[in-house]
């Protein structure tokens, strides 16, 4: 049973990418556009889709999504978050003595603390 199943899961496979390099999906980009094309004006033509795209806009609203930003603004957010991140971790490198003193303080006040207290008697 398991060979058998092993054998139809590889043949569907291969026979997917049989069509789809038959249909130009792997060749040039212009190719691989129009393949996607046909393939999805075939898809949405179909009464299956037809059906479940007027049952899925009565019961769920389409969001609305903003525009990408453009170029110069991606640009421009990169640069901003690159230098954000270089900033703070330079701060981070300036405040670590700091950072180190207030952990050995914090260690040394808890041992002396823990010394301190009388054993506890059960």
């Amino acid at each position: 049973m398991g060979i058998i199943s092993i054998a139809v899961r590889s043949g569907i496979c291969i026979y997917a990418v049989k069509y789809t390099t038959d249909r130009g999906a792997w060749g040039s980009a212009e190719k691989a556009i129009q393949f996607k094309n046909e393939t999805c004006k075939a898809v949405n033509n179909t009464e299956f889709v037809q059906t479940g795209k007027a049952h899925f806009q009565a019961y769920v609203p389409m969001p609305q999504f903003p525009d990408l930003p453009k170029t110069s603004e991606i640009g421009f957010l990169t640069i901003h978050y690159y230098n954000k991140g270089v900033k703070s971790t330079i701060r981070f490198i300036e405040m670590l003595p700091c950072y180190t003193g207030q952990m050995i303080k914090k260690g040394s006040d808890f041992v002396k603390k823990a010394i301190e207290q009388p054993p506890v008697q059960s």
